[in-house]
């Protein structure tokens, strides 16, 4: 799991009443930044549950995986994988609170939603005295920034963006430099 400073409970391990109702869909992929690797797994402890599962997926077109996930899949899951995700969890979680801690420094109007997981973090610019639009504009066009614009993730999102930090630090303060600087 891309965690970071919390352990991931899974809803089925909630109570034995959650993992009755609960289907859980699980990948190697995100985590370990395989998307071709076209396999995923399900976990589900209820057999009728899971017999409806399968009788969908057996309509689909969701069987065919590709010669690499033999090999790949199995390594993911021993310990040299799960070495590799911790150093990868501890690189991404220095580069959220490098973030973090630049945006506060820097220009304490952006505010960094500080995020538990995942390489995505949300830029809140309400403090930002600009629509919505404006600051899109001005993240494209002077910061030369494409970020996610977190309309696409409901009204919610209104004057937030989304930014990738799973890159080179060194990229990465490239980045938060042109956002600063076009605020």
């Amino acid at each position: 799991d891309l965690t970071y400073d919390k352990k991931h409970i899974p809803i089925a391990k909630i109570s034995k009443n959650a993992a009755n109702i609960t289907v859980t869909l699980n990948s190697c992929g995100k985590s370990f930044n395989l998307p071709g690797i076209t396999l995923s797994y399900v976990i589900c402890q209820n057999q009728r549950l899971r017999e409806r599962l399968q009788s969908v997926l057996k309509t689909r077109i969701l069987n065919e995986t590709n010669i690499f996930v033999n090999e790949i899949y199995p390594n993911a899951y021993t310990k040299k994988g799960q070495k590799w995700l911790k150093k990868l969890v501890d690189y991404l979680q220095y580069n959220r609170d490098l973030s973090i801690r630049y945006f506060k420094k820097n220009n304490p109007k952006i505010n960094v939603i500080k995020s538990e997981s995942t390489y995505l973090m949300l830029l809140d610019f309400s403090n930002i005295d600009l629509t919505h639009k404006q600051i899109k504009h001005k993240l494209l066009y002077e910061a030369k920034v494409a970020l996610n614009d977190g309309i696409s993730f409901g009204k919610n999102g209104h004057k937030h963006f989304r930014i990738n930090i799973a890159l080179p630090k060194k990229q990465l303060k490239i980045a938060l430099e042109k956002i600063t600087n076009a605020f």
